[in-house]
This record gives structure tokens, C-alpha cells and sequence, in this order.
């Protein structure tokens, strides 16, 4: 029997041509497609696929809130993300959300079929842009989990765009004890300008 896969995309279009393309391509039947979240999620109690290919941007109910549903109610779907979502907080939250397979749209069809059949198989599997992007994401974590608690206070009000002065007012600090924190938070993330700090601090999760 071939593995059964759920495709939950809002652009028909896309739909249409990873249904085309899978079934040719990959050992596999498509037993259902919705365009949004919920329906997807009616879907899949119904029809219970062993693989469900899904957008992050979907309506109603997104990728990452259908993946958690579908593990709640124990479906026992795997779920593998093929999205166009490039924004840094929806690729975070989708990624720590753990999901078997995550592929870009700008990646190539080779790695989508790589991808649905690894997921199919119970494995996982990350195309190269995904995994360079998953070990941005946890490098960054791990270099802010080496941060105090005050340092931490700092940085999240670099992020919020005050300046130095501005810190010491708000945390009743001296200015000179605010440029040190900031020196030592530069230093433990291996950054050297405000550009690079902010984009750590982003890829970690704090947003100002």
C-alpha cells in the first residue's frame, strides 16, 4: 500500500502542481488537498494520511498551528512544511515547532521529492536552505543563552531602538555601566557592529 499524503496549500495553482508532480515523481497517492487550515484539519481526522505537505501561510488555522492540532488530537501524520514564507519569526516558530520536513518553494523540485520521500519512509528531512537556516537560528540561541539576566534587559531595549541614555534612564542606571553591558552582550554574540547585534538578537527571538 503507498504511503497516503494530505496537501494543505491556499495557492490552488501550487497545489495543483505539487499533486501533478508527486504523484509522477514519487511513490505516493494524494488522498486529499483543502486551502486552508481548518478544513485541512477536518480533513485529516477524516481521511487520517500518513503525511501532510503544508503552507506556513495558510488561512484560518497556519501551518504551524495545524501541525500542533494534528499532534494533539494524535492523528499520526507526519508534517512537513513547503512554504515561500522567508520572514524570520514565522520560519523560527515554524522550525521549533519540529515538523518531519521543511523545504523552501525556492528550492528545487529534487528537494521536494528528497523530502516526501524521506517523510513518507518516517524519516526527516531539511533541504540545505532550511538547515542553514535551523543552525542560524540555534547558533543564536545558544550565543544569547549566554547572556545575563541584565544583559539581557539591555538588549532587548537596543532592539526597541533606544540609545544608551536612554537604557540608563529606564533601568536607572549609569550610562557607563549600560555601554559596558552593551560591549559584553557584542562580545559573548561575536558581533561588531548595531547591524549584526540586531540581526543576532532577531534570529533568536527577540524583537524590539
Amino acid at each position: 500500500m503507498m504511503p497516503r499524503l494530505f496537501l494543505a496549500e491556499d495557492d490552488s495553482s501550487i497545489r495543483q502542481m505539487v499533486a501533478f508532480f508527486v504523484t509522477k515523481m514519487c511513490r505516493c497517492e494524494v488522498v486529499g488537498q483543502a486551502g486552508d487550515g481548518e478544513e485541512a484539519l477536518r480533513e485529516c481526522e477524516r481521511l487520517r494520511p500518513g503525511v501532510i505537505v503544508a503552507d506556513l501561510r495558510l488561512p484560518r488555522l497556519n501551518g504551524v498551528e495545524l501541525l500542533r492540532e494534528v499532534r494533539r488530537r494524535q492523528l499520526g501524520a507526519s508534517v512537513m512544511f513547503y512554504t515561500g514564507a522567508m520572514h524570520e519569526a514565522c520560519v523560527r516558530e515554524a522550525m521549533e515547532a519540529e515538523p518531519e520536513g521543511f523545504i523552501f518553494k525556492s528550492d528545487d523540485l529534487a528537494s521536494l521529492r528528497q523530502a516526501v520521500e524521506a517523510v513518507c519512509a518516517g524519516a526527516s528531512f531539511w533541504s540545505a536552505q532550511a538547515a542553514e537556516t535551523r543552525k542560524k537560528v540555534n547558533g543564536a540561541k545558544q550565543s544569547l543563552s549566554q547572556l545575563t539576566a541584565a544583559e539581557l534587559e539591555v538588549l532587548r531595549l537596543v532592539m526597541q531602538g533606544r540609545c544608551s541614555k536612554e537604557i540608563a534612564v529606564t533601568l536607572h542606571k549609569a550610562i557607563d555601566t549600560v555601554k559596558h553591558q552593551r560591549q559584553s552582550i557584542m562580545g559573548k554574540l561575536g558581533v561588531h557592529s548595531a547591524m549584526a547585534l540586531a540581526e543576532a538578537a532577531r534570529a533568536a527571538g527577540i524583537a524590539g
